[in-house]
């Protein structure tokens, strides 16, 4: 039985890459079992928080505080004369920005000012299959490609023959598929995911984890749990929410590590 809440890990090795990322980015050491006995993002996060010694103390500030607040200088220095709060939507950023351009000039000014690493735009529908995607049949992803590929293939054959035909369709091919990347690339804007500015403040501190434990050498769980779900963001490409309850395999029962 497939689940749905899943990062959908193939077992390949981008498992184990997933845990050697995770042990250069926090300078820790997961050992086999550990990693065996792992099944989901949130046990993942607090084997991590473990091995860091992070503090429960309720009055540690948590690093989405802190992003909050260089977040809203950020804005004001940007000219943003809403006042924010964590529940206002992500669109008070953006309310002067009539076209995606302007909108991407300013995400990266805010990550600027703010001295934050914010978390990438992407085109609309992301840059990985979202998890009904990704159980899709590869012939449906292959049909998306090959049916306006064969389509200008068969247009060319009609005034070529032969090897020209041939070359004709490759071109076609590499040209559609080229086209298609700069096409999504152009469109990129705001993931789904961030509706709020609570929302942009979490993936910030979990993109920006490293400078900000480097400035306060100390961490809440909280802020461990932020920055699992970007690395895990950074190396799937998994654009969907992230849970505690979310897994790494869809069939498997644990995440595995090669022998």
């Amino acid at each position: 039985m497939r689940r749905l809440d899943t990062l959908n890990l193939e077992g390949d090795g981008d498992d184990v890459l997933l845990v050697t990322e995770a042990e250069a980015f926090f300078a820790i050491r997961v050992s086999d079992d550990e990693a065996r006995s792992v099944e989901t993002v949130g046990e993942y996060s607090d084997l991590i928080a473990g091995k860091l010694s992070a503090s429960a103390d309720r009055s540690t500030a948590c690093f989405s505080q802190i992003t909050f607040h260089r977040l809203r200088r950020a804005a004001v220095d940007l000219g943003v004369a809403e006042r924010l709060t964590p529940q206002s939507p992500i669109s008070v950023f953006f309310s002067d920005c009539g076209t995606r351009a302007a909108i991407r000039a300013r995400w990266k000014a805010l990550g600027e000012r703010s001295e934050l690493e914010l978390p990438k735009l992407c085109a609309p529908g992301g840059d990985r299959p979202s998890i009904a995607e990704a159980n899709r049949s590869p012939w449906i992803s292959w049909m998306q490609v090959g049916v306006p590929t064969l389509g200008v293939t068969v247009l060319f054959g009609q005034v070529m023959s032969g090897g020209y035909a041939i070359v004709a369709g490759i071109v076609a091919f590499a040209l559609f598929t080229v086209g298609r990347e700069v096409f999504k690339f152009a469109r990129r804007t705001i993931p789904e995911r961030i509706r709020t500015v609570g929302d942009l403040c979490e993936e910030a501190a979990g993109h920006s984890f490293d400078r900000l434990m480097a400035e306060k050498a100390s961490c809440h769980p909280n802020d461990v749990w932020f920055a699992v779900v970007a690395l895990c963001r950074r190396e799937t490409g998994f654009r969907d929410p992230i849970q505690r309850e979310t897994t790494f395999f869809a069939t498997s029962p644990a995440v595995r590590v090669a022998d």
